[in-house]
């Protein structure tokens, strides 16, 4: 482990000394660097990321799959690839250096990296999903809330087309309309009828509004 500064102003980054520090569950090489620009390397004694975010509420991310954290603006980046945005609920974070255990206020860090992370084992499917505000996410998807497993596509020339969510290869928003495009190559452009999609993730399982989705791009194989 790199010797980590030692000059780093405790006081006025807000550090309390933790008086009394059991063996974490899982500790990984961080790096945290402070509002004050200046950085502290040990083991980050947190097992949980807790993110608010606007689009899918409240969320618990195992911190063994995060690879880094930033505080303003609120961003997670997980290990397989996946971005979201929001508040970091955190209030603390335990970090044990080569001098002290100590417990740093949220709000006076910047960033945390984390070198050693864990590809969540079985991770669900391989569907790629890129949110209006710049998050991405990755998942089986499955049915939306009225439990269709199909994407409804209201056109100007056929009505509201029903499409099978096996036989979808991409979906691009084009504004308020989108582009589904199939796997056999037939593409059909209009409006999503469905106002929910589901992705079950390694982290749990998301309510997508339809408003908050700019595309959805699918694995090139399925299991039918």
């Amino acid at each position: 482990m790199k010797r980590t500064r030692r000059t780093l102003g405790m006081a006025a980054v807000g550090l309390w000394l933790v008086l009394a520090l059991g063996s974490p569950a899982w500790a990984a090489v961080g790096v945290i660097e402070t509002t004050a620009g200046e950085t502290l390397e040990g083991q980050l004694a947190e097992e949980f990321v807790f993110l608010e975010s606007p689009i899918v509420g409240q969320l618990t991310l195992a911190a063994n799959q995060v690879t880094r954290v930033t505080i303003s603006p609120g961003k997670v980046e997980l290990a397989g690839g996946d971005v979201l945005s929001g508040t970091i609920k955190n209030e603390l974070i335990h970090f044990t250096t080569e001098f002290a255990a100590v417990a740093i206020r949220t709000d006076k860090v910047r960033s945390l990296t984390v070198k050693d992370v864990t590809l969540p084992a079985g991770a669900p499917g391989g569907v790629e999903v890129r949110l209006r505000n710049g998050d991405q996410v990755r998942g089986a998807l499955t049915f939306d809330r009225a439990a269709r497993p199909s994407v409804g596509v209201s056109t100007s020339y056929a009505g509201t087309v029903s499409v099978a969510l096996g036989e979808i290869a991409d979906i691009q928003s084009t504004g308020d309309q989108y582009l589904v495009t199939m796997r056999d190559g037939s593409r059909l452009t209009g409006a999503i009828t469905n106002a929910f999609f589901v992705l079950r993730t390694a982290y749990g399982e998301l309510v997508l509004p339809r408003a908050a989705i700019a595309s959805f791009t699918f694995p090139k194989t399925v299991k039918k």
